[in-house]
């Protein structure tokens, strides 16, 4: 009997178990559970904030303090869920809009053409507000470091940016224009 040809197919059956073993060991992935509570929150107010303006329309009131009173209470209750989630909201068109970033501690800061603010202490809070005149097709500011670019048209619009980090992974959600 030739026993050669049993060497090779035992040696190529140990080579083959060798290469599966190492690309099922090499290919292991693991995902992580993305914050259910950030996404949630853009969710609610992109719901909330569109329900507000049609409630603002239909009644013919004023829509930027029904806004406001809104955003403020909604940044209680993000505080109330243990989230540490910053955010900006614009409210505008073409012609006027207000930029409202909500932040916690020092570190939130927000930079609009030449102005630059930076939060108080512990709570999450208005950190800067302003009334843009004439602010053209797009509002550009920077964020937690990231650079925003918001298109602006004649139409009304509610738009926010909200962003979370943790470790290295940093989570954005934002609404698109109405």
């Amino acid at each position: 009997m030739n026993k050669k040809g049993q060497v090779y197919i035992i040696a190529s059956i140990i080579i083959i178990i060798i290469l599966i073993g190492l690309a099922g060991i090499s290919n292991q992935t693991t995902f992580r559970q993305q914050p259910s509570k950030f996404f949630g929150f853009g969710n609610d107010l992109e719901r909330e904030g569109y329900s507000l303006y049609d409630y603002g329309k239909y009644n013919n009131a004023d829509i930027p303090p029904i806004l406001n009173q809104f955003t403020e209470i909604f940044s209680k209750y993000v505080q109330t869920t243990g989230e540490t989630t910053e955010f900006v909201t614009i409210y505008g068109n073409n012609a006027q809009a207000v930029y409202t970033v909500y932040g916690y501690g020092e570190g939130t800061t927000a930079e609009l053409g030449a102005s630059k603010t930076s939060a108080g202490l512990g709570n999450l809070q208005v950190t800067e507000k302003q009334t843009i005149s004439n602010p053209g097709t797009t509002l550009a500011f920077t964020f937690k470091n990231e650079d925003y670019f918001v298109p602006l048209t004649q139409n009304e619009a509610f738009l926010f940016i909200f962003t979370k980090s943790e470790g290295l992974n940093k989570y954005i959600s934002t609404n698109t224009a109405r």
